[in-house]
């Protein structure tokens, strides 16, 4: 069995899948949990003498809190940089109108979530790097690679950010909508 001591070893993948568990039993949920994250069949977890069972109850306390939210600026996966969009106020219109559209099961789209802020770097000077707009081409396969080999911890605090932001520019979008109208109507 492999081994899990926080967050950060929980790829965007099995914290959808733990947060998708459909019981009510914080036991039963806890060892579907652990099977997710050991990869193997819960009743293997089921089957462990108390003294396995109560180690592997100890090293996994961090699933009773919420992942840190960290914010990467870059993250590298398989040898490949990916940069968080730079400037969040100069996001592209297709990126907004998808996240919009992501957000209604925002765990479940998580990992499409995290393609949108995290894209290839192409350039890169010190600090600044420049990443790739927002495409169709190649963006699933790359939110399905990040689904299986990014940590949630690593991305959590950038997603939460991006929200953050959007729901700014929203409330911005909105009072300016407002403010247009009434001064038509005066």
């Amino acid at each position: 069995m492999k081994e899990i001591k926080s967050w950060a070893d929980v790829t965007i993948g099995q914290y959808q899948e733990i947060m998708s568990i459909q019981t009510t039993n914080k036991i039963s949920k806890f060892i579907e949990s652990l099977s997710i994250l050991l990869d193997c069949d819960p009743q293997v977890i089921r089957d462990m003498n108390m003294s396995q069972y109560n180690k592997l109850v100890a090293e996994s306390q961090f699933l009773s809190k919420q992942p840190e939210s960290i914010i990467e600026q870059i993250i590298e996966v398989d040898g490949k940089r990916y940069g968080l969009i730079p400037d969040m106020t100069l996001m592209e219109a297709g990126v907004f109108i998808d996240a919009e559209q992501f957000k209604e099961d925002s765990i479940e789209n998580l990992h499409l979530l995290t393609a949108l802020v995290y894209r290839p770097i192409i350039k890169e000077e010190g600090e600044d790097y420049e990443i790739e707009k927002h495409k169709a081409e190649g963006f699933e396969k790359r939110a399905n690679l990040f689904k299986e080999k990014i940590s949630v911890e690593a991305v959590m605090g950038a997603v939460l950010f991006f929200s953050l932001v959007e729901m700014r520019l929203l409330e911005g979008l909105a009072t300016s909508f407002l403010q247009e109208v009434q001064a038509t109507q005066i």
